[in-house]
């Protein structure tokens, strides 16, 4: 975790009360059909497609960093500027959007998308899956999901998703990150 004083110590890590969504068939903006609507919009917005940004040099030991081991960027003078990064925040939701996009019931819309052979999509998609059940087990939220009496014929009880959770503020970290 970066110490004050980083290049991320203006982020705003104070936490927030968020309540979350319902169970729905409808489902919502991130999961929308993209034969008839804009998945992918939601998506960018929340900024699956930011590019790195680079740690200066003498904030690199702050994040564990070792210009040994570590890609530098360099710029177009041959000037090494720093380290080369991407918030875990924007690569946790890139995983969930490559994800997204190959579920079954999508893979076909997306396929004139995929620009690589499909082991390199198959290890893709496996270091996500990894990398997004890492990423649950770490933060091992232990809330309940309460189960109610439905009012839908497709059920007879089901989870009530819509609880208070505590969270960090996202919109501060994705106005950082762009």
């Amino acid at each position: 975790l970066p110490a004050d004083g980083s290049l991320l110590s203006d982020i705003d890590r104070s936490w927030h009360l968020k309540w979350f969504s319902p169970f729905n068939f409808s489902g919502s903006p991130y999961t929308a059909d993209p034969k008839t609507s804009d998945p992918d919009a939601a998506w960018e917005d929340l900024g699956v497609e930011f590019d790195y940004f680079v740690i200066p040099p003498d904030q690199g030991a702050i994040f564990g960093l070792d210009p040994q081991h570590n890609a530098m960027h360099v710029d177009e003078h041959g000037d090494v500027t720093g380290y080369i990064a991407i918030l875990e925040a924007v690569h946790e939701l890139h995983c969930l959007d490559a994800l997204r996009r190959n579920l079954w019931f999508n893979r076909d819309h997306y396929a004139s998308t995929h620009n690589a052979s499909l082991p390199v999509q198959k290890a893709h998609l496996n270091h996500c899956v990894d990398a997004l059940r890492e990423k649950l087990m770490c933060g091992a939220d232990i809330g309940v999901v309460p189960w109610v009496w439905s009012s839908d014929p497709h059920f007879i009880t089901q989870p009530n998703f819509v609880r208070q959770h505590q969270c960090h503020d996202f919109e501060a970290v994705r106005d950082w990150a762009r």
